[in-house]
């Protein structure tokens, strides 16, 4: 998400990704969590960045 232009589909598509992972169980649910917060955090701040860039 650090280079992308856009940031939504990235963060559309990991979301399903960690999604997918934790209905399969591969993951547990708080780990699941703490990867969403992360993901929010960097798309939060990827988001700031691309705001910052265009003003």
């Amino acid at each position: 998400m650090k280079k992308s232009c856009t940031p939504v589909p990235d963060r559309t598509f990991v979301m399903g990704m960690i999604e997918m992972a934790e209905f399969a169980e591969i993951i547990n649910t708080p780990t699941a969590n703490r990867y969403r917060d992360a993901l929010d955090a960097k798309f939060v701040e990827r988001n700031a960045e691309l705001k910052r860039t265009a003003a």
